[in-house]
C-alpha cells in the first residue's frame, strides 16, 4: 500500500509482507518492493481505498482512519498485474516455464534454486514465489520463519466497491 497522489508513495505494511511503495501518475503505476530491490509497472486501473468502515448488525460504525487521510490498500486488476509481471520478465530475459508446480527453493551462492514436481531443479538470480497464501516455496526457502501465524478460527471478509447505493455513510473516494 502507499500513497496515490503523484511521486513517490509512502510505505505502508501489514505487518506480514514486507511495505510495497506505490508511485501513481497520470497513466504510470510502479509499484517499488524495496526488501527484495526490485520494481514492476503496472498498467492497469489503480483505485485507493481510504476509508474503512465496520458497520455492526445494530448499526454502530466505526471508522479505522480518518476520513481520506491515509490510503490503507488499493484495488488493482490482478489479470493485468500478472500479465505486467509476466511481460517485463520476459523482456529482461527470464525463462518462462509453464505446467510445472514449485517443490522447494533453496539459498545459493549465485542466487536461488528451485525444485519442481517433475524433479527439474532450475537455478536463477531471484525467484518469484506466487504459489498462494501458503507458499510450499516461500516455507522451505526460510521466508516464514519470523512472520506471525493466525491463530485461532480462519479469518474471513467480503467486501464491495459499489457506486449508486444510499448508506448514509461518507463517500469513501
Amino acid at each position: 500500500s502507499g500513497d496515490a497522489g503523484g511521486g513517490a508513495g509512502r510505505s505502508l505494511s501489514d505487518g506480514y509482507i514486507e511495505p510495497v511503495t506505490v508511485e501513481a501518475r497520470e497513466g504510470c503505476t510502479r509499484f517499488h518492493f524495496p526488501g527484495p530491490g526490485f520494481q514492476l509497472d503496472y498498467s492497469g486501473p489503480l483505485r485507493p481505498y481510504l476509508n474503512w468502515y465496520h458497520v455492526s448488525p445494530g448499526g454502530l460504525t466505526v471508522n479505522r482512519y480518518p476520513r481520506n487521510v491515509r490510503p490503507w490498500g488499493f484495488y488493482y486488476r490482478k489479470e493485468t498485474l500478472l500479465a505486467d509481471l509476466l511481460g517485463q520478465a520476459e523482456k529482461a530475459g527470464a525463462e518462462i516455464v509453464t505446467g510445472r508446480k514449485g517443490m522447494s527453493a533453496e539459498n545459493i551462492s549465485s542466487g536461488v534454486s528451485l525444485t519442481v514436481d517433475d524433479g527439474s531443479l532450475f537455478t536463477a538470480r531471484a525467484l518469484v514465489a506466487a504459489d498462494g497464501l501458503r507458499s510450499r516455496v516461500a516455507e522451505t526457502i526460510g521466508f516464514n520463519r519470523s512472520r506471525r501465524a493466525w491463530s485461532g478460527r480462519r479469518l474471513s471478509f467480503l467486501q464491495y466497491v459499489m457506486e449508486g447505493v444510499e448508506t448514509g455513510l461518507p463517500d469513501a473516494g
